[in-house]
């Protein structure tokens, strides 16, 4: 069992601690070589083997954590980043929208303007027809009255003709 586990631990970490668990082990142990020392060798050995998996336990739970908050992150980046398009399509869609009314809008107030004005005009010409014949009719009878008054002046020359003859 022993072997397999320092096997998997980088080889910097094992021989080093296994130099100073010798090197306890040594001190603790009244001589090296005795079955006492041995014993306590294996003993600090195994003890230095659990608190190593048991490090290497902790460290892959926390790998693991890491791993899942990450995974979870990405995700939250990723529909947020969804909901950011969204809500940025349907603030172009809105925008256009509006613009569409707006130009819709602008377009109605352009017609009616448009009738409006060509109402306008009609009434115009209307009003300016009836004009040219009022000015017409004026035309004439200022001709009827430039030949009524000839013809009195004539009759009124006529008759102070007769009276100085």
């Amino acid at each position: 069992h022993a072997p397999h586990s320092t096997a998997t631990a980088p080889p910097h970490s094992s021989s080093f601690h296994l130099s100073s668990a010798s090197h306890a082990a040594a001190s603790a142990a009244p001589s090296v070589g005795t079955p006492a020392a041995v014993i306590a060798a294996i003993r600090t050995l195994q003890d230095r083997i659990k608190t190593l998996e048991e490090e290497k336990q902790a460290l892959s739970e926390q790998v693991r954590t890491l791993h899942t908050e990450k995974a979870r992150d990405e995700q939250q980046h990723k529909t947020l980043q969804r909901q950011l398009q969204l809500q940025l399509q349907e603030s172009v869609k809105s925008i256009s929208a509006r613009n569409e009314a707006e130009a819709e809008a602008v377009k109605q107030h352009a017609s009616r303007v448009q009738v409006d004005l060509e109402a306008a005009l009609q009434a115009c010409q209307q009003d300016a027809a009836a004009a040219r014949m009022e000015c017409h009719a004026l035309r004439e009878r200022a001709t009827a009255g430039d030949a009524e008054l000839a013809r009195v002046q004539g009759e009124l020359a006529s008759a102070h003709r007769c009276l100085t003859d």
